[in-house]
């Protein structure tokens, strides 16, 4: 009886030196830790663990943070770039509609107006060129995307395999319950303060959850900021397809802070209904003193309850594979479709080139440029007023760029209530990718 008020009091101990280290992580102190008293300290463990994926995801968000900064910075530059490009477009326009006014007025000089056609043609199959090595990138870039998927299934993968053996555990956990429970004593008020403490890591756990979820704000509104982007790229056609590749990779790293947010909810969650069945464990474990046998019965019943939990996520898992086998699927009949694109480069090559022997022929229907002028007039300034539009809608790129910077700075300034104590400078253990998810544990050893 000695004995077992002790260990008692020593767990007592263990969980509200526990508690206190969860309420300095609750107000963003994450440079405590946490010693599990031996190896089969399931809690301990835990604990420990989430301290862990606590301050990689910290460090990952400052990353991401960082080089959304370093994005933002790049589309403000180009699009100042953009901008002067678009001057000179303008200017150049505006000569080349002058020179279509006198063109008009001296049929004499049609001859040359061919020449510059030709010039311009040229000038063309430049652009087709470019566009050929623009082609090339796109093909790399979806043969990765094709390979980032297949990672993704294998990694279902191996969550499905620790799935099954979290079931094992829980199955574990209640033969041992079973077998405890037959030795409990007259121990229901120290239980009671044990429940009480473990509310309170529940109540610190959910506060830890406020925070994450406004990190996850701001990786949302950051996302919708780099889409907006990508739409404003999309409309300056040709000239924004730079600032369209720079957008997709500031949204692909809100989606991943988001989706990093959204994981350790998920731990926090899983710690939250581990101390909730802990107490559900303690006050069965009140009225085991009076009832030992049905005691018994109900936390069998309740470990069978977290095999079936744990058996429905391994069908989702399955669910999931079978999605992500779909997904790589599509993505090699993407791949084909890129490969066939590419394959067009030279179809195009020769079209520019027929279309430069049309330009040629031109030379011998000089009669008629007089009366064409008027037309090639009227659409250089149709192009000088897309020339205008178009860099409108760089200046508001501009814009987004900037306020992107601003919910840079912002991830920057909600993570900086955490910290993360001597290895918060350069730690290499910031750039891994975070634990895997928290197991399910059936009790508390110490």
């Amino acid at each position: 009886m000695g004995s077992l008020a002790r260990s008692f009091e020593k767990t007592l101990a263990y969980l509200r030196e526990v508690g206190a280290i969860a309420g300095l992580m609750s107000e963003g102190n994450l440079s405590r830790d946490i010693s599990p008293k031996s190896d089969v300290d399931r809690f301990g463990h835990a604990i420990a663990r989430m301290i862990a994926n606590l301050r990689a995801l910290v460090r990952r968000v400052r990353q991401m943070a960082h080089a959304v900064q370093e994005s933002a910075s790049t589309i403000s530059d180009t699009s100042r770039a953009l901008v002067a490009g678009t001057d000179r477009q303008s200017q150049a326009v505006e000569r080349v509609a002058g020179s279509m006014e006198r063109i008009v007025l001296d049929a004499d000089r049609v001859d040359a107006s061919v020449q510059q056609l030709s010039a311009q043609a040229g000038g063309m199959g430049t652009g087709v060129q470019r566009l050929g090595a623009a082609i090339t990138e796109t093909h790399t870039a979806i043969t990765a995307l094709a390979e980032a998927i297949q990672g993704v299934g294998r990694n279902v993968s191996d969550a499905d395999q620790a799935t099954a053996r979290v079931r094992v555990v829980a199955e574990d956990g209640a033969r041992s319950v079973g077998e405890a429970v037959a030795g409990l004593d007259d121990t229901a008020r120290i239980v009671t303060e044990l429940a009480a403490t473990i509310r309170q890591l529940a109540s610190a756990s959910a506060e830890i959850g406020t925070i994450v979820e406004a990190i996850e704000d701001i990786a949302e509104q950051t996302n919708l900021l780099a889409l907006n982007a990508a739409i404003e790229a999309a409309r300056a056609g040709e000239h924004g397809r730079g600032f369209a590749v720079v957008a997709d990779e500031v949204r692909k790293l809100a989606g991943r802070a988001s989706n990093a947010t959204r994981d350790i909810q998920q731990r926090i969650g899983a710690i939250q209904t581990e101390t909730d069945k802990a107490v559900h464990v303690t006050q069965a474990g009140v009225e085991s003193i009076t009832a030992g046998a049905r005691t018994a019965g109900q936390a069998g019943e309740a470990l069978q309850r977290i095999s079936t939990s744990v058996a429905e996520v391994s069908s989702r898992m399955q669910s999931i594979a079978t999605a992500t086998h779909e997904q790589a699927q599509a993505s090699s009949r993407i791949v084909a479709a890129a490969e066939q694109m590419e394959s067009s480069k030279q179809q195009v090559d020769e079209a520019v080139q027929h279309m430069a022997r049309q330009i040629h022929s031109v030379a011998t229907a000089t009669a008629r440029q007089k009366t064409e002028g008027n037309d090639v007039f009227e659409a250089m300034q149709a192009i000088a007023r897309a020339v205008e539009e178009m860099s409108a809608s760089t200046a508001r790129v501009s814009t987004m760029a900037g306020a992107l910077l601003d919910q840079a700075n912002g991830l920057h300034e909600a993570v900086a209530v955490f910290e993360l104590g001597t290895e918060e400078a350069g730690d290499p253990a910031g750039r891994k990718a975070l634990a895997p998810a928290l197991r399910a544990e059936g009790s508390i050893m110490v």
